[in-house]
C-alpha cells in the first residue's frame, strides 16, 4: 500500500476542484499523519522488542515469548 494521507489529501483536492469538498478526507489524512511513528520511535520499538525477547529468554518463560512475538508484529505493522 502506498502513502495513504498522500492519496486522501489528493483525492480530496480533486473533488475540492471539482466542487465537491470532501474535508472528511483532510481529517482522516491528519489523523493517519498524527498516528504514524516517526523514525526515532519505530527504532526505540524495535530496540525494546529485541531487548524484551533476550530478556525473555534468560527467563525461560514461554507467555514471554508469546508477548515478544505480539511485539514484534505489533513493531512490523507500524513500519
Amino acid at each position: 500500500m502506498g502513502d495513504i494521507a498522500k492519496e486522501l489529501r489528493e483525492r480530496s483536492l480533486q473533488a475540492e476542484q471539482e466542487g465537491e469538498p470532501l474535508a472528511l478526507l483532510d481529517e482522516a489524512a491528519d489523523e493517519i499523519e498524527r498516528l504514524r511513528l516517526t523514525d526515532e520511535e519505530r527504532e526505540a520499538l524495535r530496540c525494546a522488542v529485541c531487548d524484551y525477547n533476550s530478556m525473555t529468554r534468560m527467563m525461560h518463560k514461554p507467555t514471554h515469548g508469546e508477548i515478544g512475538a505480539a511485539l514484534a508484529r505489533l513493531f512490523e505493522r507500524l513500519k
